[in-house]
């Protein structure tokens, strides 16, 4: 069946046909510290970096980041607002997730979560270096909580 210009893969025999199969080669995870970790600052702030050596020039890397923060108004009108971003090892922003609360009483706050991801394909064997940072906007306060704020990297052999 086709829906839009794309095509489903068939299922043949109880195994899908049409869809290139890769194998996880590794797996690298990093977890935030053992504090929450908290920002008023519009400048990033690193949170994690994880390191990835990829076996083969032909890999891909899936890169999926879980994290549960807090924005609070922290004493000012403005509403509170966030990134939370994957960067690479010249601090270059690869990807990014954005939230806020629309409320202007600087007495509430709310806790929620995020995910974020990210698919590379390096192209090399070398050490890839990829930082999880965050910065607050607009004069609130944005807060990682360590628990289970986390970087996960999988190699994608060809």
């Amino acid at each position: 069946e086709n829906l839009g210009g794309s095509t489903l893969p068939a299922l043949a025999g109880g195994s899908l046909t049409g869809i290139s199969a890769g194998k996880i080669g590794q797996v690298v995870t990093a977890n935030v510290g053992n504090s929450d970790i908290t920002s008023t600052s519009a400048t990033y702030a690193d949170l994690v970096t994880l390191n990835i050596t990829p076996s083969a020039t032909s890999s891909t890397i899936l890169i999926y980041v879980l994290a549960n923060y807090n924005l609070f108004g922290n004493n000012t009108t403005a509403e509170p607002e966030g990134y939370l971003a994957l960067r690479d090892s010249s601090n270059n922003e690869l990807t990014r997730g954005f939230t806020y609360d629309s409320f202007t009483n600087s007495s509430k706050q709310h806790d929620s979560g995020l995910n974020i991801h990210y698919l590379f394909s390096p192209n090399s064997t070398s050490q890839q270096t990829y930082k999880l940072s965050f910065k607050a906007l607009s004069g609130g306060r944005f807060r990682i909580h360590y628990r289970p704020t986390r970087i996960t990297a999988m190699e994608i052999l060809a």
